[in-house]
């Protein structure tokens, strides 16, 4: 059982939702991006082609457009270099051996090298969000949920532990990129990150695994179902929970909050999170030209299709 404060944890959740509220248009705005990029129409112009009984013909502008400068950017390996402050001095050597071997580490785990997806984030969205976590803490975390965790969910616990310290034993340090659909990033007056909410879809499985924890309805709805699991960051605190289950709240003691949001396209002089972020497919959304160039397209190659199949006319 978790031990936390319920008006605490009231607050963080209507805060968390505020966040999501105020990032709405924005996350409107990722998802026709991302529709551009993986060829989609939404659902009232796939049903009103399809009412058209021809086949729907998209611009594959944006999609060329976004491979193309992800290419140029991934073409070359990041290189790393320390600069004492104080002195300016280029430090070199194990610090940055080690510095390089942590974000290769990071890639080899997550099956990719880490600035694909950072560059690909950059380009589709104009904004990158990482994560940096010790793996010493991931160890620490999965043996708590051993000692927390029921009958039922014990064996994933202690498994779980098993995987934590074998990255532990191969890295110091976890980078993780994260999709900016699901992060609501907060700044202060300076633009340093004041809080983070992360909403995500997982499997029930996961949660067993991650917090030793079975939920009411685990058994009902079967360990591979999804369930949203959400994450609230502040400079103080770090708390998980789905549902109104709490999975974990406590302190990070960190200097700060362990998670990177960097804009990689548009000015912070506007005030509205959906008007900051203006990436490479911007203009082409925003003016309507993917859809008109597709219903168009749409309508060249559905005419041509209908003077195929009757050569008379």
């Amino acid at each position: 059982m978790i031990d936390y404060d319920a008006k605490q944890f009231s607050d963080i959740v209507s805060h968390a939702n505020e966040l999501k509220a105020l990032h709405a248009q924005r996350d409107i705005d990722f998802q026709k991006y991302e529709d551009a990029y993986l060829l989609k129409w939404d659902a009232a112009k796939a049903n009103r082609i399809k009412r058209w009984r021809t086949q729907a013909t998209l611009s594959p502008e944006a999609r060329n457009q976004v491979i193309g400068a992800v290419r140029l950017l991934v073409s070359t390996d990041p290189t790393f270099n320390v600069v004492n402050m104080d002195t300016q001095e280029k430090l070199t050597g194990k610090l940055e051996k080690s510095i390089k071997r942590v974000w290769e580490q990071s890639g080899r785990v997550s099956g990719m090298p880490l600035h694909h997806d950072q560059m690909t984030s950059a380009v589709l969205y104009g904004e990158m969000h990482s994560a940096v976590t010790l793996t010493s803490d991931l160890v620490a975390m999965a043996e708590k949920a051993v000692k927390t965790a029921d009958k039922a969910s014990k064996d994933y616990a202690k498994a779980q532990v098993g995987k934590m310290q074998y990255l532990a034993e191969h890295t110091p340090v976890i980078i993780e990129n994260l999709n900016p659909r699901t992060g609501y990033p907060e700044f202060d007056q300076f633009g340093l990150l004041a809080a983070y909410y992360r909403q995500t879809t997982v499997r029930y499985s996961d949660i067993v695994r991650r917090f030793g924890v079975t939920l009411p309805d685990a058994e009902r709805r079967g360990l591979s179902a999804p369930i949203i699991l959400h994450s609230f960051w502040d400079d103080v605190y770090t708390w998980y929970w789905v549902d109104n289950t709490v999975l974990m709240a406590d302190t990070h003691d960190l200097p700060r909050i362990p998670i990177n949001v960097q804009l990689s396209d548009g000015s912070m002089l506007f005030d509205k999170p959906e008007e900051q972020r203006q990436p490479l497919l911007y203009g082409f959304i925003k003016s309507g030209f993917f859809d008109n160039l597709s219903l168009a397209l749409t309508v060249i190659y559905g005419y041509l299709q209908i003077l195929r199949a009757n050569p008379a006319i």
